[in-house]
């Protein structure tokens, strides 16, 4: 009897695993991917039902075959009907053999209405009001900076006083404006409430709060602009983008999320507050750590391999030849689409002694800096790929240095011997292979 009882028990046990294992697996459906229009429908029905996952098994993957986050995006925007948005994606990837595996994660933000324009954005905020609701989130598609709260008929809001954030994917097509509503007499409304008191950012203070906040690996930079018409989230982001190409630490973050909160007194916007919050490549201790590092060895380097009597075109040319001589450019990683995250930075090169083009970029960028030595990262393409090199100030002119093309391997040499074909060359040399936006750089003659 006692042995039938267990039987029993455990037969029951076994079900009871056995459903949940199978409710599990249900709420991550598992899609293996050949071709392009699987993998676009696959994240396209995740998204359309909301799952809270989706796992991928992607025959033969590569970046430039499968954009990720640009067809997640296309995917969300292309379905106007969504009464909510991504907020943030997590990603987990491994290999076996012909197939990458990844697990996506999605959260999501829901939304009250849906609208296409700018008239019916208004209106949703109208009837809010005249509802006296308290708060509306919007989902707009197809964004743009247009949909603030400055173009509403203050006969309409003059009751009211309005803020709104704005939360977004960096690059969506979708958005929401969550508008929040609070109620006053119009006697309460004061002229003094719309005084503009102190002066506003100038685009150079912008770049240098936010360079200062990625060089700090601070977790977020705000702005408070007392005019709302200054600078918007769209600007912001622009200028984030900027900072991306010029800014080594920058390769610490693997994106940005931006909110915009717009406040209004009796229907008048006064004032603008937008908030960047850095989503980083690992904890901020760990990178923290990792700067220290990075900083402690240019300053080593340098020590070692420049002094006071060398010409500026020596020093580049000693920095040039330190970088190539002691780094290994991650080909393996690079031909089968895995280059951790490290290779593109300055940590890569000089602590693991390991990188790709941006890494050598930012690691010269560097030590060039340390050694008095003015430069650029410039971002382009070499050879038809995305590419990054330096621009270097010589004796008054600029001069372009591809470190990773003079090295050997990277040129398809199997013996390591230095080559200076890129080194303090011209615009007109370096064009023959290399594109860039030439508005956005100082010219080499």
């Amino acid at each position: 009897m006692v042995i039938k009882r267990f039987t029993k028990i455990y037969a029951v046990l076994f079900i009871l695993i056995f459903l949940l294992n199978s409710t599990a697996m249900a709420s991550t459906p598992n899609y293996y991917v050949k071709n392009y229009n699987s993998f676009y429908n696959s994240l396209y029905n995740a998204i359309s039902n909301k799952k809270p996952a989706i796992t991928l098994y992607i025959y033969k993957y590569s970046s430039s075959k499968y954009p990720l986050a640009n067809t997640i995006l296309k995917a969300e925007g292309n379905n106007k009907n969504l009464r909510f948005i991504i907020s943030s994606i997590s990603l987990k990837s491994s290999k076996s053999g012909n197939y990458t595996k990844f697990s996506i994660s999605f959260n999501y933000r829901n939304g009250d209405v849906i609208v296409n324009n700018l008239s019916e954005f208004q209106n949703a905020i109208y009837n809010a009001i005249s509802s006296k609701r308290s708060n509306v989130k919007i989902i707009i598609n197809n964004y743009s900076s247009i949909y603030n709260l400055n173009g509403l008929d203050k006969t309409k809001t003059e009751n009211a006083n309005l803020s709104s954030n704005i939360y977004r994917m960096p690059n969506s097509k979708k958005a929401i404006v969550d508008v929040n509503i609070s109620y006053v007499e119009p006697h309460e409304v004061k002229e003094d409430a719309l005084a503009n008191t102190n002066v506003d950012l100038t685009v150079d203070e912008i770049k240098e709060k936010i360079n200062r906040a990625i060089d700090n690996t601070e977790e977020k930079v705000v702005f408070e602009f007392n005019s709302p018409n200054q600078m918007d989230m769209e600007e912001i982001s622009k200028k984030l983008d900027g900072i991306y190409d010029e800014n080594p630490n920058s390769y610490y973050i693997k994106g940005f999320n931006i909110y915009q909160t717009t406040q209004t007194v009796g229907g008048v916007p006064v004032s603008r507050t937008i908030e960047v919050v850095f989503n980083y490549s690992d904890e901020i201790n760990k990178i923290k750590e990792m700067k220290s590092q990075v900083l402690d060895e240019v300053n080593r380097i340098v020590t070692q391999i420049i002094n006071n009597n060398m010409s500026e075109r020596d020093k580049v040319k000693a920095i040039h030849d330190y970088i190539v001589n002691n780094t290994k450019y991650d080909y393996q990683n690079f031909l089968n689409d895995t280059i951790p995250h490290e290779s593109y930075t300055a940590y890569g090169v000089l602590i693991k002694r390991v990188g790709v083009c941006q890494g050598y970029a930012h690691a010269m960028y560097l030590l060039l800096k340390e050694a008095g030595i003015e430069n650029i990262i410039i971002t382009g393409y070499g050879k038809g790929q995305p590419h990054a090199w330096n621009l270097v100030k010589v004796d008054g002119k600029y001069y372009h240095v591809d470190a990773t093309f003079d090295d050997p391997i990277v040129n398809g040499g199997s013996i390591q011997t230095l080559k200076y074909d890129y080194f303090l060359i011209t615009d007109s040399k370096i064009s023959a292979d290399h594109t860039w936006d030439t508005t956005k750089y100082p010219a080499s003659n």
